[in-house]
């Protein structure tokens, strides 16, 4: 409090209308000055305090009072002492806030706080700078693709199939976003119709494969539909209406002449497994390095495949030359421990082949000269739809 009284009264003292007047007046004329500074602490009991208007200052003060509030006109924001440093209380412009800004330090100032209006739909924020203030911009583009884990489907020898899997994780269709999706039952897919479980097209299919995605209506989604289109990835199908997001989960044989698939497959993962082995190797016994395309039963799309060989010869000297690229041995087979003893030698081994071209080649040291040659049939093939 800095009033003072205006005097100081004895025993015996004529209190005079003039020296009550001036106490009075003292009084009225100095409130301020009754109450401030206060030398404690005033209770407000919860009352409103109208028109009321915090202190302003230029420079900040020195933090050493926590809880002191003050308006700093320099960068125009409420501040407050903690006790150690001097904190900026965000403060915007009333009357050009709108729905969906965000607000953000200021680049030029960082004890001042910005706005970012909204941005539209599919665009995401982007830094530019360590000294700017982020942007909406479109999307650099899905960070996880697709992929799906514990598939399992079954392809019949007409136009139906059926799938399941654990999780998917899948992109839009403008490969801005991806999300899970949890199947919680087997969906089906129907060549003889279009549309959502069937074909993404109406005319019918003029391939010898026909490439089968996962469809959903969006994020959250545990219906997915399985679509059929001509289109491989990293493309895809013609989305119907309502579904964006899409991933893919495998290529299968197709005849288009009565618009089924053309053998029994099933898939586990990655791999699509025919039912029956497919023969792409009769007779073979050539001596000089021969051509087998696989084109008809191996989807360009295949990383690898499954094949199985048998070979008869009767030379026990006579070997075969598996080989991925031309003029390089990828793998040799010889009599040596195979079932038959040195006449009618048979051997027989599973191998693995990288999908390169759709082709591999073989190569007789000698004739075998048995009943049969090389025989060579396709038991399956792996695609690269993410799975195990």
């Amino acid at each position: 409090m800095a009033l003072a009284r205006i005097k100081t009264w004895n025993p015996g003292d004529i209190l005079t209308a003039a020296d009550l007047n001036a106490e009075f007046n003292n009084e009225l004329n100095n409130p301020i000055a009754l109450i401030s500074p206060t030398t404690g602490v005033i209770n407000f009991n919860n009352q409103a305090h109208t028109n009321f208007k915090m202190e302003s200052l230029t420079v900040d003060p020195a933090s050493a009072t926590v809880g002191r509030l003050f308006f700093q006109t320099g960068r125009n924001q409420l501040e407050v002492d903690d006790g150690t440093i001097i904190r900026g209380v965000p403060t915007l412009s009333a009357t050009g806030l709108s729905a969906g800004q965000i607000p953000v330090v200021s680049s030029s100032a960082q004890n001042q706080f910005l706005t970012i209006g909204m941005g539209t739909s599919g665009q995401v924020l982007t830094v530019t700078s360590s000294t700017s203030i982020p942007t909406w911009g479109a999307a650099a583009g899905a960070q996880f693709g697709s992929r799906v884990m514990g598939l399992i489907g079954t392809i019949t020898s007409s136009q139906t199939a059926t799938f399941a899997f654990d999780q998917a994780i899948v992109r839009t269709t403008g490969n801005t976003q991806s999300f899970q999706v949890n199947a919680t039952s087997s969906f089906g897919l129907n060549l003889g119709t279009t549309g959502a479980g069937g074909r993404d097209t109406t005319p019918v299919f003029s391939s010898t494969f026909a490439h089968v995605y996962v469809i959903t209506t969006g994020a959250n989604s545990t219906a997915p539909a399985a679509i059929a289109s001509t289109s491989p990835p990293p493309g895809g199908p013609v989305m119907p209406t309502s579904y964006s997001a899409v991933g893919y989960l495998g290529t299968f044989t197709y005849s288009s002449a009565s618009t089924t698939f053309s053998a029994p497959q099933r898939v586990r993962g990655a791999w699509i497994y025919n039912d029956t082995r497919q023969n792409i190797v009769a007779d073979g016994r050539s001596t000089t390095e021969a051509t087998v395309n696989v084109a008809s039963l191996v989807p360009s799309q295949a990383l690898s495949y499954h094949a199985y060989f048998n070979a008869l010869n009767n030379g026990s000297s006579a070997f075969v030359k598996i080989r991925v690229v031309s003029g390089s041995d990828y793998d040799t087979y010889s009599n040596t421990g195979a079932s038959g003893g040195t006449t009618n030698v048979i051997l027989r081994w599973p191998e693995i082949i990288p999908n390169v071209s759709q082709q591999f080649f073989y190569i007789w040291s000698i004739d075998p000269t048995a009943t049969f040659g090389l025989q060579s049939d396709i038991l399956g093939y792996r695609v690269a739809n993410g799975g195990e």
